[in-house]
């Protein structure tokens, strides 16, 4: 290995010497560990280094958490008869979407279709769970508190398993 000689201050040197494990660590390797550190993780703060830069990605979300805490899958297509009239309804990352404005509940949503239609605010009131359904077009309709009832049942067994090996 080839050697170069290097002129430090003492204070640099006393730092140095902070970081080496006693009867261990030679200058180099202090020094080698410094740099990989600073490899792993740059500053932050306009420093320019040899690293590349990759921004944090989060990845697009697969379920919207209602404000019960529902996890609903995305993207859901819902659908409602009401007043003879078809409503879609999607379930997206920010919620049920509907008319441009988004929802964060089956029932809340519901309430404004229907108000839409021409409903009172009586005859509004509904269960968002049991008004929208899936799977019209290509299946047997079903109700969104069918996925409900299912994730449910997966969140209680769950947490069965949790507090039985807790025991």
């Amino acid at each position: 290995m080839e050697t170069v000689s290097l002129t430090i201050s003492a204070e640099t040197f006393a730092r140095l010497q902070k970081y080496a494990v006693p009867l261990v660590d030679t200058n180099d390797t202090i020094l080698q560990r410094l740099c990989d550190h600073w490899d792993a993780s740059p500053p932050r703060d306009g420093f320019k280094s040899h690293a590349i830069y990759t921004p944090l990605v989060r990845p697009e979300p697969t379920c919207f958490k209602t404000s019960r805490g529902v996890e609903l899958p995305i993207p859901l297509a819902l659908y409602a008869e009401y007043a003879g009239k078809r409503i879609d309804v999607s379930v997206t990352k920010d919620g049920f979407a509907y008319n441009g404005r988004y929802f964060s509940d089956p029932s809340s949503v519901a309430v404004a279709a229907k108000k839409d239609l021409g409903a009172s605010d009586t005859q509004a009131s509904t269960n968002g769970w049991t008004f929208w359904m899936l799977g019209g077009r290509r299946g047997v309709p079903q109700s969104l508190d069918t996925i409900r009832k299912a994730w449910l049942t997966e969140q209680s067994r769950r947490q069965r398993v949790r507090v039985s090996q807790l025991a």
